[in-house]
């Protein structure tokens, strides 16, 4: 069976021994229908910020309703929910570039204050 309607909408079918037909739609991050049946997507970012889904520990799930139509008796609907969820994890190397830099940054304050303070100390010593 052709998965290509999942998502993007459209129909594709089978036609074999058993007929089988799919018909998708569009992903949403809203909430699918399928009759009285609903599946909710939703976006969240850190601290549950739906502005910053990319961001480290963002999460986003995005659904889509498939009906399943077989040739088979009476039960030839079978309606799904197609669902996806990607959880956004910062990559190492730029762990280690953000980790670096902030240690550069604090290395540079502590040698700024020490040499202040070393500055301070001659000079205050040869006025005494």
């Amino acid at each position: 069976m052709p998965l290509s309607v999942v998502g993007v909408g459209g129909a594709a079918t089978v036609s074999t021994l058993i007929n089988v037909t799919a018909i998708g739609a569009p992903w949403t991050v809203g909430t699918a229908a399928l009759g009285s049946l609903t599946q909710m997507g939703f976006a969240h970012g850190p601290a549950s910020l739906t502005s910053s889904t990319a961001a480290a520990s963002g999460v986003l799930q995005i659904v889509t309703p498939i009906f399943v139509s077989t040739s088979i008796g009476s039960s030839n609907v079978v309606p799904v929910f197609g669902v996806l969820s990607l959880h956004f994890v910062p990559e190492p190397g730029t762990m280690l570039l953000l980790g670096a830099g902030l240690s550069a940054l604090a290395l540079t304050g502590r040698r700024r204050m020490r040499g202040g303070e070393s500055r301070g100390a001659r000079t205050g010593g040869s006025h005494a």
